[in-house]
């Protein structure tokens, strides 16, 4: 937990701050960090701000309170390989009764670049994980941040690798992407009849610390489906298998141990995949079919995977 002058200067600032080193356990086949790793770190800055003592939300967590994401919209700007000193920064963007909307920026610590940057929002849950309302003290800290404009990127539309070596596990070439929009979330819609249909079984490993799948592994999953189904969808394979360099991820139900899940693929145009992930209704589940189940397919995730061609692999198997 972080108290002292630091923490002070933060809260004058609005914006709290975590330094982090990229690690090879954290790379993926092409040696560069993915937008998945992504969504950790910013999870874990998370956690971070949480625990600081200006926020006054410890006393409540150790009660069994806590924040579920809602929503997040993740753009990678530059893939980058280990070894990379970060700097992660959270503003509170907005504060409502029960919600949070927070904006992260992943800094490259050397020259300030834009790694990625997201927009996040948070529903604060009781102990019976229902909504609760933000605490007037915690609101108010939070809304330090709020009048900050993050709309503008000064960045030059920049697209294209720079530096490395195309072979090495440890300086791969950096890939720059153009600037997308975390502002305002990508549109999505149910799909009616999705291309291809992915399914699986949640395994206990994926269960977070509150016995519910993490709200980063709905995009592994959307991985695992988008290569399987790469040559089926009417894309370029080498598109439907590139980098995420935006993903949006939007939230109605949560995921547990055991439930069979239903992942539906559908192109959003040439370089974009919609999937839209259900699960069955479990045996002897109580109440009315939910708001927008279909055939007892109950909705729980929907995303939008905006891809780059070139996520060529390092090495490839003997």
């Amino acid at each position: 937990m972080r108290s002292g002058p630091d923490e002070l200067h933060e809260l004058a600032r609005g914006v709290f701050e975590e330094r982090i080193v990229t690690r090879g356990t954290e790379i993926d086949a092409t040696a560069t960090v993915s937008t998945s790793s992504f969504l950790r770190y910013f999870e874990h800055t998370r956690w971070c701000v949480m625990q600081r003592e200006s926020l006054g939300l410890c006393a409540l967590i150790d009660a069994g309170h806590f924040f579920v994401v809602r929503s997040q919209i993740v753009e990678l700007r530059r893939r980058i390989g280990q070894g990379q000193p970060l700097i992660l920064t959270t503003r509170f963007l907005d504060v409502g009764r029960s919600t949070a909307t927070v904006v992260h920026e992943a800094l490259r610590l050397r020259d300030g670049a834009v790694v990625a940057r997201a927009k996040v929002v948070g529903v604060w849950l009781g102990p019976t994980r229902r909504p609760a309302r933000i605490p007037d003290s915690v609101r108010a800290v939070m809304r330090i941040g709020v009048d900050h404009d993050l709309s503008g990127d000064d960045e030059a539309a920049l697209e294209g690798t720079d530096g490395g070596n195309q072979r090495s596990f440890i300086d791969p070439p950096e890939r720059v992407f153009a600037p997308l929009s975390v502002m305002t979330e990508p549109p999505f819609e149910p799909p009616s009849e999705p291309v291809a249909t992915y399914r699986l079984v949640v395994p206990f490993r994926d269960l977070d610390v509150f016995s519910h799948v993490n709200a980063a592994t709905f995009l592994h999953y959307a991985d695992d489906a988008r290569d399987a189904f790469a040559a089926k969808l009417g894309m370029d394979p080498a598109v439907a298998r590139g980098f995420v360099n935006r993903v949006g991820l939007f939230y109605q139900q949560e995921a547990r141990q055991g439930d069979t899940l239903d992942l539906a693929l559908v192109p959003l145009g040439r370089a974009a995949l919609g999937v839209w992930c259900r699960r069955e209704r479990r045996q002897n589940e109580p109440g009315e079919a939910s708001e927008g189940e279909v055939g007892g397919l109950v909705p729980l995730v929907a995303m939008r995977l905006d891809l780059v061609a070139g996520a060529d692999p390092v090495t490839t198997p003997s």
